[in-house]
């Protein structure tokens, strides 16, 4: 019944506005304009232009986040993302994909991000210690080692929290040309 009605809507759409670009979800229409997805180096699976990605989808997503997990560029997943372990590179050195493809301030997503997941883990463990041990609940040296593990912590994930955004971003807002750098040597 719902399908039904979704592609009524869509078929309505289409007679008024146009067959428009290709679908968001799923592989392109037929006779939609290929040269939409070339390829940069024979490794990019995502849409180059000012289109639609060619699918939003959770494997593709889930390649993108992979490739983050590794610390390698979620895009083209060969170069990495970090010189050290708190200073990223400006462009991937495979494909010269920029890494700060938005506006100053880009990552302020992923530094939240990294302050969530380093309090919800000290609050998990400090749950699970607290029920393994109870009802003699060893509060100080619970209190003192959940603080001693709250500084580090945020410094451990933070190569992971940017990483794990910029698959999101480009996840959700597929690198355009104006993304990549022209100069290969800029690393």
């Amino acid at each position: 019944m719902l399908s039904s009605l979704v592609r009524t809507g869509v078929a309505s759409a289409q007679r008024r506005y146009g067959a428009g670009p290709a679908p968001i979800f799923g592989p392109p229409a037929a006779g939609a304009d290929q040269s939409l997805t070339k390829s940069i180096d024979g490794v990019n699976d995502d849409v180059v232009g000012n289109e639609q990605p060619a699918e939003l989808s959770l494997s593709r997503l889930a390649r993108h986040l992979g490739r983050a997990l590794l610390l390698r560029c979620p895009h083209c997943g060969r170069g990495t993302l970090f010189k050290t372990w708190l200073r990223m590179h400006t462009t991937c050195r495979s494909c010269r994909l920029r890494f700060e493809r938005t506006e100053e301030g880009g990552f302020i997503g992923a530094y939240l991000l990294n302050l969530i997941a380093a309090e919800l883990v000290i609050v998990l463990a400090g749950t699970v210690i607290a029920v393994a041990t109870w009802p003699d609940v060893p509060w100080d040296a619970l209190k003192w080692g959940l603080v001693t593990l709250m500084i580090p912590f945020p410094f451990l994930t933070y190569p992971y929290s940017k990483a794990i955004w910029l698959a999101v971003d480009l996840h959700f807002q597929p690198a355009t040309p104006m993304d990549f750098d022209a100069e290969p040597g800029r690393a």
